[in-house]
C-alpha cells in the first residue's frame, strides 16, 4: 500500500476564475488516468468543522485517533529532526524570525535558506540557562526544534510565537500555577532573550542586512509538548511502514508510530524537493516488502500559505508528471494506492481550513465509479462517499486483502 499526500493541495474556489481551485485548474493527466480506474470521495481528516494541523492529520490518516494520541507539535518535530527524546524532555517547534524595534516583521525571516540557517545556529546548538540545557536543531528553511532537557519541567506553557506580525514576541506564561510550569516559562523567556542577543550580533545577519535581506534575529517557540509513546503501527495493524518526507513534523509522526524513515539531500520540505526521486524511492520500498509507504510532498502547502494560485497549479502539474512511474508501478504490480491531502490550505486564506479533502483510492479489484477528474468537487460523487481520516487505513487494508473481520 502507498499513501501519497499532496500536502495542503486542497483549496477553495476562486471567484475570478469561475470558482476553480488549483486542482481543478491544473492539468494532471496521470492522476486522472488512475482516477478512472479507482474510487473517489471526500475526507474530513479530523472531523467536520475541524481545521487539521499537519501532525494531527497524519496521525489520523495512519489510523490513530488524534484526540487520544496527540502529544503536541514539538515532540513530533524533535523526533523528525532525529532527537531521541528522554523522559522529562520538553520539545517545541521553532521559527527563525525577524524583529525590528521590538516587533516581529517576518515570522519566517524571509524564508531564510536551509544552508544559511544551519550556519547561523551552529554556534548556539546547546545553551545552558540556570543549569538547564536548551538544544536547538535546524530542520528546513526557517524551521527548527528546541528541546529543554532537565527534570521537573512542564509543557503546559504558552507559545512565544504570537502567530502574527506587528507585535512583540509573547512572553511564555504557565497555564497552571505549579512551580514546575512557572519555572519552565521563566526559563523559556530567558532563552528567548539570550537567542535574540546572540543572533543580533551574528556576522551572518549583518551580511544579510547588507544584501537587503531580513535578519534572522529571533527564535519563536510554539507547540510545547512532552513525548507520549503509543503502540507502533506494526503492533496495531500488523504492517511494516516506511515514510518519505522532507518535513520533520511528518517524519516525527511516522517515527513515533514505529515507521522507518528515509531521508536524502534531494528530499526536502521545500519547493526544491525532488518529487521524481521520492517516487523512485517509494517504488524501491514497495519492492522491498514494506506493507505501507507514506509519501508526503510539501510544496503544494507552501504555495497555499504564500497565496500563490499559479505556483500551486504548477506544483500540482509537476507532481503529476514526476509521480507517473510510481502510479504505473502500482498498477503493474497490483498494489493499493491512496492519493489525498492532509488538509486544505486555500490560497485565499493562506492557512489550514476545515474543508474536506479529495480522496482517490485505487486497488486492482476495487469498485470503479464515474469520477474522471481529480478535484474537490468532482470526487464528491465517487463511490467512497465521505470518510474521516481514521477510516482510510482500514479501507486500504481491506482493499489489500489483509483487513480483519469484525464479529463472526
Amino acid at each position: 500500500m502507498v499513501i501519497v499526500i499532496m500536502d495542503g493541495a486542497a483549496d477553495r474556489g476562486v471567484r475570478a476564475l469561475n470558482n476553480a481551485t488549483p486542482l481543478h485548474h491544473a492539468r494532471h493527466e496521470n492522476i486522472d488516468g488512475i482516477c478512472t480506474l479507482g474510487m473517489c470521495g471526500l475526507m474530513y481528516t479530523i472531523a467536520p468543522g475541524v481545521a487539521p494541523g499537519s501532525d494531527t492529520a497524519h496521525l489520523a490518516i495512519l489510523g490513530y485517533n488524534p484526540y487520544e494520541n496527540y502529544c503536541g507539535r514539538g515532540p513530533y518535530e524533535a523526533l523528525g529532526a532525529g532527537f531521541d527524546l528522554k523522559p522529562g524532555d520538553i520539545a517545541f517547534r521553532a521559527n527563525l524570525a525577524t524583529i525590528e524595534r521590538g516587533k516581529i516583521v517576518d515570522r519566517r525571516a524571509g524564508r531564510i535558506s536551509t544552508e544559511e540557517a544551519r550556519e547561523l545556529l551552529k554556534d548556539h546548538k546547546t545553551v545552558e540557562i540556570d543549569g538547564v540545557e536548551f538544544i536547538i536543531e535546524h530542520t528546513v528553511e526557517h524551521r527548527a526544534v528546541v528541546v529543554i532537557r532537565d527534570h521537573g519541567l512542564c509543557s503546559a506553557i504558552s507559545d512565544t510565537d504570537p502567530h502574527r506580525v506587528g507585535v512583540p514576541p509573547n512572553r511564555a506564561i504557565p497555564f497552571v500555577g505549579t512551580k514546575d510550569c512557572e519555572r519552565t516559562a521563566l526559563l523559556v523567556n530567558k532563552y528567548t532573550a539570550y537567542m535574540m542577543d546572540a543572533l543580533r550580533r551574528s556576522p551572518i545577519n549583518r551580511e544579510r542586512k547588507k544584501r537587503g535581506l531580513p535578519p534572522a534575529n529571533a527564535v519563536l517557540l510554539r507547540g510545547a509538548g512532552a513525548y507520549k509513546p503509543v503502540a507502533s503501527i506494526k503492533e496495531v495493524f500488523g504492517i511494516r511502514g516506511a515514510c518519505i518526507s522532507g518535513v520533520a513534523l511528518v517524519r516525527g509522526v511516522a517515527r513515533a508510530l514505529g515507521m522507518r524513515i528515509f531521508m536524502h539531500e534531494r528530499i526536502t520540505g521545500g519547493k526544491d524537493t525532488d518529487v521524481g526521486f521520492k517516487a523512485e524511492l517509494a517504488v524501491k520500498l514497495l519492492e522491498n516488502n514494506y506493507d505501507l509507504v507514506l509519501l508526503n510532498i510539501k510544496m503544494t502547502d507552501i504555495y497555499g500559505h504564500d497565496g500563490d494560485f499559479r505556483g500551486k497549479v504548477e506544483a500540482i502539474e509537476r507532481i503529476d508528471r514526476e509521480i507517473a512511474p510510481l502510479l504505473n508501478h502500482v498498477m503493474d504490480y497490483e498494489h493499493v494506492l491512496a492519493l489525498t491531502s492532509d488538509h486544505a490550505t486555500p490560497v485565499s486564506v493562506r492557512e489550514h481550513t476545515a474543508d474536506p479533502v479529495p480522496l482517490l483510492v485505487y486497488a486492482p479489484s476495487c469498485r470503479t465509479d464515474t469520477v474522471k477528474h481529480y478535484s474537490e468537487v468532482s470526487v464528491a460523487s465517487g463511490a467512497l462517499g465521505v470518510l474521516r481520516g481514521t477510516d482510510l487505513i482500514r479501507v486500504l487494508l481491506d482493499q489489500a486483502g489483509i483487513g480483519e473481520k469484525f464479529g463472526e
